[in-house]
């Protein structure tokens, strides 16, 4: 039949995820994380400053993590 062997073959990747399948699950939680910190930073510092001057502090923010983590 023609769909047994594309049925085979999805079987097996099913049985044996790749290693980088583990990984992605364990980022999730953190992905969803920073985006639960970003928005209570921001609206933390909403009621400090204006907008333009919050969006310049994140993106400050974000621009030191990415320089530390390069």
């Amino acid at each position: 039949m023609f769909v047994e062997p594309i049925l085979k073959r999805l079987e097996h990747k099913i049985e044996s995820p790749s290693p980088c399948f583990g990984n992605g699950i364990a980022l999730v939680p953190l992905l969803v994380r920073r985006g639960f910190g970003t928005a209570a930073a921001d609206t933390y510092l909403q009621e400090r400053f204006s907008s333009p001057v919050v969006y310049l502090i994140l993106c400050g923010a974000y621009l030191v993590v990415a320089l530390v983590i390069i």
